[in-house]
């Protein structure tokens, strides 16, 4: 059950995440037994769903996941990559933006007052 060339696949590195724990997680979840005594996985501090992801990979359509987390940029963007049409959307905006940063005189500036709004705004947080 190892990873074997297997790579993350969250998009963004978030901090906190357990993609280094989770196959370690999930195997000792199978070899104790724990493994069957549930039917929903839920992760309270979901981050970058690397359990839940884990469990899924290894295991397709075992379980139901309840996924949450205080970050609701996060929680957006664990939307968007469900929903095919939004994501491609996602990906769009994400694209014209770095259109307009490379075409600005000072792409520096640009990217500056992105990051400066990234409190207030999902594509700014994600950029």
């Amino acid at each position: 059950m190892s990873r074997n060339n297997h790579t993350n696949h969250f998009p963004i590195a978030y901090p906190g995440n357990k993609r280094q724990e989770a196959e370690r997680i999930v195997i000792s979840m199978i070899d104790t037994k724990l493994i069957d005594t549930f039917d929903v996985f839920v992760e309270p501090f979901c981050g970058t769903c690397a359990v839940s992801y884990e469990l899924s990979r290894i295991l397709p359509g075992k379980f139901t996941y309840v996924l949450n987390d205080n970050n609701g940029f996060l929680m957006d963007l664990l939307y968007r990559m469900q929903h095919p049409d939004v994501w491609n959307l996602t990906i769009c905006v994400l694209n014209d933006m770095g259109q307009k940063m490379m075409q600005t005189s000072t792409p520096e500036a640009f990217y500056k007052e992105v990051v400066q709004n990234a409190k207030h705004y999902f594509f700014s947080w994600l950029f």
